[in-house]
């Protein structure tokens, strides 16, 4: 998780976004194609997580860890198909699709065991 899914998330987290200061609204967000080459990647490599994590020896059980990894496949797809448009605010959404993927299987695995996780 540390090596590989958590740089992808905090790279897609941190690609678009909003900031107000006193002088107005600065937009954060990829503006050359290399930008949104990253931000694919990242995509993908969470799309690819998820598919690590349903791996024999990587999942816990058949029915919520499998779940839970879909999501996360699916979310990383969602997100490589914004990053593809160029839109924004889809990957700004997708980084919520993601965020609760992560919340959901961190609550109900992580929480137990946070020492399992450290590959």
């Amino acid at each position: 998780m540390a090596s590989v899914m958590e740089p992808a998330a905090d790279h897609l987290w941190a690609s678009v976004g909003w900031i107000l200061t006193a002088e107005g609204e600065e937009h954060i967000r990829p503006r050359t194609d290399e930008e949104w080459t990253l931000v694919r990647n990242s995509a993908v490599t969470i799309a690819e997580s998820g598919n690590l994590l349903m791996m024999d020896r990587r999942k816990m059980d058949d029915e919520d860890w499998v779940a839970w990894s879909r999501d996360l496949i699916d979310a990383g797809d969602a997100a490589m198909q914004a990053a593809d448009a160029r839109d924004v605010q889809g990957v700004f959404d997708t980084g919520e699709q993601v965020y609760f993927a992560c919340a959901g299987c961190h609550a109900q695995y992580w929480a137990n065991d946070p020492n399992q996780f450290r590959q």
